[in-house]
Order: structure tokens, then sequence, then C-alpha cells
């Protein structure tokens, strides 16, 4: 069975602001209203640029590099955060589930009796 990491939903009101950082693979979904949502500055060319965006009710923006996120709620807005597992809760999952794996295949029998070894 597979661990999925629950979405994160956070309600805004009119002119609230929210800033956060967001992992690669992270997707923001606009359940309703509409938000102008800022990445952290970037490099181009001689100097650095804020890319912003602004989005409506049902429009999702999909990071592509982990980094801080600040969103403004131009109206009252829902939001929904999809953030991908990290690589460190992967490997932890897939080493629990090797020991589970193997404490079963190790596990005496239920009801059988227990034979001692020399």
């Amino acid at each position: 069975m597979k661990n999925q990491i629950l979405p994160i939903e956070t309600a805004l009101t009119q002119g609230q602001s929210l800033r956060t950082h967001v992992p690669a693979g992270t997707h923001l979904v606009v359940l309703h209203g509409e938000v102008h949502l800022e990445r952290s500055c970037t490099w181009l060319g001689n100097g650095f640029a804020n890319v912003g965006t602004t989005l409506c009710e049902g429009q999702v923006y999909s990071v592509d590099q982990a980094g801080w996120v600040s969103v403004l709620a131009l109206s009252p807005a829902q939001l929904l955060q999809h953030v991908p597992p990290s690589p460190l809760a992967e490997a932890a999952r897939a080493l629990r589930d090797y020991a589970r794996r193997l404490l079963h295949v190790t596990a005496p029998e239920a009801g059988a009796e227990a034979k001692p070894t020399l």
C-alpha cells in the first residue's frame, strides 16, 4: 500500500496573503475565488525577476522548482495544495515495507509449537 500525503486546504479572505515554501512537483488548485501568485525571485540575465500570475476558480499552477510562493487573495478564495512525497519519506516507506515482509517471513505460524534448536 502506497502512502499518500493528504492535500492541504487553505481559505483566504479578500486581501489576505499566504507565503509558503513548496517542493518541486506541488500543484496549487484554486477551488473558488481569484488569487495572484508570485514565485520567489528568479535570476534572469543581469538581474532578478519576480514571476507572477493571476489564477481564477478551477485553474492549477504547477511548481517546477522548489521555493517560496506568495499568494494574495483578490477575492475570498479556497486553495488546495497537492504536495508530492519527499524522497526521504519514500525511502522510509520502502524500508518499513521491507521490514514488514522480513518479519512476516520469519514469524512463527499461529498455533505451531515452538521447537527448540540446538
